[in-house]
């Protein structure tokens, strides 16, 4: 567990190592008040280009306040499954805004669960906006091609293996929207009512949730 006042980030510390604390991915998010204001900067700016050249963003995007940040990181052999972005993470009628950094990703979309998949390879320093009719798109990473990142962004192969890829998100969500917690709460390195019954130091029986939690996104 982190120290008192500090985050376990992308990390979950055992008895024998640090380990990723998602898998072969990791997940974090937060407040944008723990990032620096150039962070929160950037995502209202990303926001308001999108809006400059999409007519049907530009109201939403001039809406659009950072309140959380969110970086995932992906291995080689991470993934994400199809999903899309519940309102408890971000709000329905405001722009989720993605950047692309690392190693190029497949990304998979898709706007209803019965079209067919289709993708597109992400490069580093690619944004997507998820607004207006695409605020429900419904996404996946579907693979990540490893050593294809810039080399000022080239990590340690040996630093969790090939493959470093990480999203970034800006979302505009909070308490009145139910995200009452960050990702140390969800995943369990600080225990608390919000954490997954998965990462529970002692699961009951059956898993029931303690909290609240998302259906999918």
């Amino acid at each position: 567990a982190p120290a008192p006042g500090q985050s376990g980030g992308w990390y979950r510390c055992s008895a024998s190592a640090a380990q990723l604390n998602d898998g072969n991915k990791a997940r974090f998010w937060d407040r944008i008040e723990k990032f620096p204001e150039e962070f929160r900067r950037l995502g209202e700016q990303l926001a308001l280009a999108a809006g400059e050249i999409s007519p049907i963003l530009k109201q939403s995007a001039m809406d659009f306040e950072p309140r959380v940040g969110a970086l995932n990181f992906y291995t080689g052999k991470g993934r994400m499954n199809w999903h899309k972005d519940d309102y408890n993470f971000a709000k329905k009628d405001r722009p989720i805004v993605m950047a692309s950094v690392g190693d190029t990703a497949e990304f998979g979309y898709k706007m209803q669960a019965n079209e067919p998949d289709a993708s597109v390879r992400l490069e580093s320093g690619d944004v997507i906006i998820f607004g207006g009719p695409a605020r429900d798109l419904i996404h996946a990473l579907l693979r990540v091609y490893p050593g294809t990142a810039p080399e000022a962004l080239r990590w340690d192969p040996h630093l969790e293996g090939p493959g470093h890829r990480v999203s970034i998100t800006w979302r505009d969500v909070g308490v009145e929207d139910g995200l009452t917690f960050n990702s140390d709460e969800r995943l369990g390195l600080t225990v608390t009512e919000n954490t997954l019954p998965r990462y529970l130091p002692h699961r009951s029986k059956g898993g029931k949730s303690r909290g609240k939690g998302y259906r999918r996104g």
